[in-house]
């Protein structure tokens, strides 16, 4: 089934990841379709925190139908997807952009990252791990700019979405490097997992490697 299809019976659907180490997706696709399937998952609206000029961040809705901007430049942090019966997904964003196409039947809206789209609830220990790790961080980092509230929201906005999951995977791995006691196979799995990932990364982008989270955020 192609993801046109997939997209139009699931009302979502999650690209593959690029490699068999990345612990997350390449894209998500959303329908938001004028009438319920009835089928699966209806969702009904995205929510996502998006780049707003000049450096400003905003708390974007999309619902169908649509006639604002058919493109923006998401920002790290959650995605929302909920349906019309209350069900929703999450997904976790290092950054991208969000494409916007809109006709009187539905709206799609295609989230593409170089970075992996993660999803927080479900799957593999190390990648809930993972998900519930970066999270920290990103509040963390909130946390330390909250006298510099423009500053952060700048810094969110600008952030290269490969360079800012690089960096977060070798704080993750300086963190858990010196872990043995009481570790369990989840753990070893993920400290595998930060390594392999940070290799990756530093293949396909060794322009990313430098910038350390703090300076990034």
């Amino acid at each position: 089934m192609s993801a046109t299809q997939e997209v139009h019976e699931l009302g979502y659907v999650l690209h593959p990841p690029r490699r068999e180490s990345e612990p997350g997706y390449s894209q998500v696709d959303i329908r938001l379709a004028a009438l319920a399937s009835g089928q699966h998952f209806d969702p009904e609206e995205a929510r996502l925190t998006v780049v707003f000029p000049p450096d400003g961040v905003s708390q974007l809705t999309i619902e169908h139908p649509w006639s604002n901007e058919k493109l923006y430049r998401t920002c790290p942090g959650h995605i929302y997807i909920a349906d019309r019966l209350g069900k929703h997904l999450e997904l976790f964003t290092f950054g991208g952009e969000a494409h916007i196409l809109t006709d009187i039947q539905e709206t799609q809206v295609s989230l593409r990252s170089p970075a992996p789209i993660l999803v927080p609830a479900g799957g593999r220990r190390e990648v809930i791990l993972l998900a519930e790790e970066v999270e920290v961080l990103l509040a963390q980092r909130r946390a330390a700019r909250e006298n510099e509230p423009v500053a952060f929201e700048r810094n969110l906005a600008s952030a290269p979405p490969l360079g800012l999951y690089l960096a977060m995977l070798l704080t993750l791995q300086e963190k858990y490097q010196h872990l043995h006691y009481g570790e369990d196979e989840s753990v070893t799995r993920f400290k595998h997992l930060l390594r392999v990932e940070v290799e990756a990364v530093e293949e396909i982008a060794p322009e990313s490697y430098g910038r350390t989270l703090e300076e990034l955020l």
